[in-house]
């Protein structure tokens, strides 16, 4: 992207985050669909043949297939990471122009037969998406962890039906006692 004299500084470089953050997030894309997908020729077919947004949804399904009663968290965990992807198309593909104030920068699809429904984004937002984006890069690798330690698991349904606190991702992690708070004890 060549530097646009009508952006600001402070827009360039959140523009640039949204970049470099998006590549992360295909990059763990391609290495989950390759990594769970057996044998390793059709999983590389796949990698270099089918899209990003249907290597999406493999990983969704294979994870929803493995790991039964955790389906609304890894339907919320994709529906972000669709937002994501939409939001950096916006940020990236479209076209932009300088908003009606000097923090707010106007992105116009310009596409022919589209609807043309501008964005004006200011360069906390466009920084925001890229954390977003970064964080959805994140749980997508926690979840496969997750994935990993559940199919290793099968033969040993006991140790399935209460994952350690540890194989869990983050957000489904219950929060630990606070050392500088003692339980209290129940009579």
């Amino acid at each position: 992207m060549s530097k646009q004299r009508h952006l600001p500084d402070e827009h360039h470089f959140a523009i640039a985050n949204v970049a470099v953050r998006a590549a992360q997030l295909d990059h763990v894309i391609d290495g989950l669909a390759y990594f769970m997908v057996r044998p390793e020729p059709v999983s590389k077919y796949l990698v270099r043949t089918i899209g990003t947004d249907r290597l999406l949804e493999i990983i969704r399904l294979a994870l929803i297939s493995e790991l039964s009663g955790y389906e609304t968290q890894i339907a919320e965990l994709f529906g972000r990471v669709t937002a994501c992807r939409t939001n950096r198309n916006h940020i990236l593909h479209w076209l932009s122009e300088g908003g009606a104030k000097d923090d707010i920068v106007r992105f116009t699809d310009m596409r022919r037969g589209r609807d043309r429904k501008p964005k004006d984004l200011t360069a906390k937002e466009i920084q925001m998406v890229a954390d977003a984006t970064f964080e959805c890069a994140d749980e997508l690798l926690e979840w496969w962890n997750f994935y990993n330690w559940h199919t290793t698991l099968h033969d040993r349904p006991d140790l399935l039906a209460r994952p350690p606190r540890w194989a869990l991702p983050r957000k489904l992690r219950r929060p630990k006692a606070s050392p500088l708070k003692p339980r209290r004890r129940r009579p």
